[in-house]
């Protein structure tokens, strides 16, 4: 219990400290949907504080899975990041629920969660022998002190000094009530004027056991590429219902543009130059990484590489313990373009970015280079990124400079969706991860 609540407590004994914690907790969600309303990035991962960075959210020792864990399992989730400076702060978390549309339901928190309404994150560790001093934290999900009661799409909504209106960062998480199977896979699309560029998902739900009366109004499926927000789709409507079945192949419905596999760096050590790193330099406060020259690719023919879909793994050569010995270093990027671009920029996106555009990692037009430059300051390991146009700074199109084709490599979340009789929302009631890897 953190310092705020014991003090409430002493004075005012266990009936203030409930009604404290209820207040605190009506006033976060009030504040939450306040702010998705003004700052729509807030509904996605998005870190409001300068100072943080790396922020992960993971099944504990899975830093490279999705934040996905069953309703009645036993994994649990870890939060990881970290805070530019050597001074320590007080970070509180919370969950917002979310319907199957990703926006916050209207269900007050004590309807899906047992136990505290909100933990304290109270895990932390100075960096050890680093340029650049951090801090950093760690906390884990679900726990004896707040336990998460109901399936649904969730928000992880971090603040700081325990005041709900200071935000530090948000991160998407999913709680699954395993009970539907779906038979999924990945194809080259059938469409034949598609069939160079595009990957067409296939799949039927099996609900033996499970009453769907209206499938067209309590069903949806929702099926996301390589964890990108924008890179996803809704189906709301199966071609083809039976008895304990449900199809959604032959219609069309989920094609995704292939995309290219993604572009990669490793920084995991400044004592070489490594695979894509053009230049590497030192100064006294960090360590330059400089990437080769970045090429449109979307005439470019295919070509495999193995890659993370985007993620990223921590990791310094060096060290003992990557979470506080990995430094931070400066990594410069640089895309020859013909031209200054009035609305809009490119964007280095990926885990890095919370995979969406945002104003760290925005490409900035040089005039005297012609060329589009970007300089992030990461973490040592291995990247996965993309290259980005968003207009407004939420939307993505990977088009102009990524290009599409057939044969890439891509992760697809498919997450079935279903309200039962008496239920508010559509819960999720079924997972599964296919993987384009068949070569065609």
């Amino acid at each position: 219990m953190h310092y705020t609540n014991f003090s409430i407590h002493i004075k005012y004994g266990l009936a203030g400290l409930l009604a404290v914690l209820f207040y605190s907790t009506t006033k976060a969600q009030d504040f939450f949907l306040d702010i998705c309303e003004e700052q729509p990035r807030f509904l996605f991962d998005h870190v409001a504080k300068n100072k943080i960075a790396t922020v992960q959210l993971h099944p504990k020792g899975k830093p490279l899975s999705y934040p996905i864990i069953l309703l009645a399992g036993t994994e649990i989730l870890e939060l990881s990041f970290d805070e530019l400076t050597d001074e320590i702060h007080d970070y509180a978390y919370t969950f917002v629920h979310c319907n199957a549309n990703g926006k916050p339901s209207d269900w007050d928190i004590y309807e899906y969660t047992s136990g505290f309404t909100e933990g304290n994150i109270s895990d932390y560790e100075h960096s050890f022998n680093t340029q650049t001093d951090y801090v950093h934290y760690k906390a884990e999900f679900p726990n004896e002190d707040i336990q998460i009661t109901q399936a649904g799409n969730y928000i992880l909504y971090v603040y700081e000094d325990f005041d709900v209106e200071n935000p530090v960062l948000t991160k998407r998480f999913y709680v699954i009530d395993p009970k539907v199977e779906i038979v999924a896979e990945a194809k080259r699309s059938s469409l034949p004027q598609q069939q160079e560029y595009s990957q067409e998902i296939r799949l039927s739900v099996k609900h033996k056991g499970i009453t769907i009366n209206n499938p067209a109004a309590d069903t949806r499926v929702f099926i996301m590429q390589n964890f990108y927000p924008q890179q996803s789709i809704i189906i709301e409507q199966p071609v083809f219902i039976g008895s304990n079945e449900l199809r959604y192949d032959g219609s069309h419905q989920a094609i995704f543009g292939g995309l290219k596999e993604h572009r990669y760096f490793d920084c995991k050590s400044a004592r070489y130059i490594s695979e894509r790193v053009a230049d590497l330099n030192y100064d006294k406060t960090h360590t330059q990484f400089t990437i080769i020259n970045e090429q449109a690719r979307r005439f470019s023919p295919y070509l495999f590489n193995e890659d993370l879909n985007g993620k990223y793994a921590i990791h310094k050569q060096e060290a003992f313990e990557n979470a506080t010995e990995a430094d931070y270093v400066n990594v410069a990027f640089n895309m020859p373009y013909p031209s200054k671009i009035d609305k809009g920029s490119f964007y280095i996106v990926g885990a890095l970015s919370g995979y969406m555009p945002t104003e760290r990692t925005k490409m900035k037009f040089d005039n005297q280079s012609q060329s589009f430059k970007a300089n992030l300051l990461l973490k040592q390991g291995y990247y996965n990124y993309l290259i980005g146009f968003s207009g407004n700074g939420i939307t993505l199109d990977f088009t102009d400079i990524e290009g599409d084709s057939y044969e890439t490599e891509n992760d697809y979340l498919i997450i079935f969706y279903h309200q039962a009789l008496g239920e508010r929302v559509q819960k999720p009631i079924g997972y599964k991860i296919v993987n384009s890897v068949a070569r065609w």
